[in-house]
């Protein structure tokens, strides 16, 4: 089994579910990385140069619910440095960021919109939408993501999402994805390729009687 967490995870480590991330095998992309550290990989079609991976090293992870603490073995998953042979930048660098077609031109929401109705049919709780590092091509289009999958919000005592609804939200994620065409990020006047890790992803979908808050 790949036990694998990315820095988003790691970030979030006063969350109940970062224990659970440990031992479950992420959705897409960071199962990849785990043999592909320090290498090249191809995602969705680009050829994306990976960082190598940093040494392990230890977390203390608290359940809000209960107050126990757990230390864990946490490793952050490689940088993606380079797309095509592209210099990736840091968003940071951008003179610009990648516009999305949202109310708040972000990718979370983008993501969010075009998949409420499949999240309307959760019962009532919260869950997350864990998503790593993104890439967003010079031709503004996600050249590479970490998409872990939807999960409840507690690892005991939480929502029970069905087999095939999870199933079903997670791929019209990643078909939402596939189809993202934003408005690249610029530097000096030229479209460049950035890397981002957005912490919205961190806040809980609020799913009450089939009313989907995010």
């Amino acid at each position: 089994m790949v036990t694998c967490l990315s820095p988003f995870s790691a970030a979030k480590i006063i969350m109940p579910l970062a224990v659970a991330a440990i031992l479950w095998v992420p959705f897409c992309a960071s199962a990849q990385n785990e043999a592909a550290r320090g290498k090249t990989v191809v995602f969705r079609g680009y050829k994306i140069e990976m960082a190598a991976a940093t040494a392990p090293d230890t977390v203390s992870v608290t359940d809000p619910i209960t107050g126990d603490e757990t230390v864990t073995v946490t490793r952050r998953d490689p940088k993606p440095l380079t797309v095509n042979g592209e210099h990736i930048y840091d968003i940071n660098e951008a003179a610009t960021n990648p516009v999305f077609k949202s109310k708040d031109f972000t990718f979370r929401t983008y993501i969010m919109e075009h998949i409420s109705p499949e999240l309307k049919k959760l019962p009532d709780g919260s869950y997350y939408l864990y998503m790593g590092y993104t890439v967003v091509s010079s031709k503004g289009d996600i050249a590479y993501d970490e998409f872990e999958g939807i999960t409840p919000g507690h690892a005991t005592g939480g929502p029970t999402i069905p087999a095939n609804l999870k199933a079903e939200i997670n791929k019209k994620v990643e078909e939402t994805i596939n189809y993202i065409q934003a408005t690249p990020a610029q530097l000096a006047g030229k479209n460049i390729p950035v890397l981002f890790s957005d912490n919205k992803f961190t806040t809980p979908v609020t799913v009450k009687n089939h009313l989907v808050t995010y």
